[in-house]
């Protein structure tokens, strides 16, 4: 495993859960002698989870990044996204522009909030494409970038749409 870093052991402090499960460790070692520390319930469930969601954050950091395409149906859109995030999370994302298509400000909200959780940056998007020329031309900068996974959006509609 690589070295880690000042940035993610900030990033792991910022955790709720984390600094939750530290706070309970700090205030219950001020309260009970340390020859109870190993046999103390209270302790014991709290490193577990301070343990379980550091590796949980450890496996999320180290997870390999890659480029995501998402296009929609037959529609000229595309945009190529790279990021770390497991599979059913990119499809939430998903269904989260579906359900919210042309609410903008929810989607962004919902965007910020997947960018906390995982590494993603936009590197491509059709609308903002000074190439695009008409049907079809974006394929050319789509092609050229590469992609390792396809997500079409029209894929992830509820059944009320």
């Amino acid at each position: 495993m690589e070295r880690m870093k000042k940035e993610d052991i900030i990033k792991y402090t910022k955790d709720k859960d984390v600094s939750f499960a530290a706070q309970i460790i700090t205030l219950r070692t001020k309260e009970i002698p340390s020859s109870s520390y190993e046999n103390d319930p209270i302790l014991t469930l709290a490193m577990r989870h301070l343990c379980d969601k550091i590796f949980e954050l450890v496996e999320k950091n180290s997870a390999e990044k890659r480029k995501v395409l998402f296009t929609d149906g037959m529609s000229n859109d595309a945009v190529i996204m790279i990021t770390d995030a497991p599979k059913e999370h990119i499809e939430n994302l998903c269904r989260i522009v579906n359900e919210f298509y042309g609410e903008t400000e929810k989607i962004n909200q919902y965007y910020k909030d997947f960018k906390r959780d995982w590494y993603a940056k936009i590197i491509f998007d059709s609308e903002e494409d000074s190439t695009f020329l008409g049907f079809g031309e974006y394929e050319n900068n789509v092609e050229i970038i590469g992609y390792d996974e396809v997500y079409d959006l029209s894929d992830y509609l509820s059944e009320e749409d």
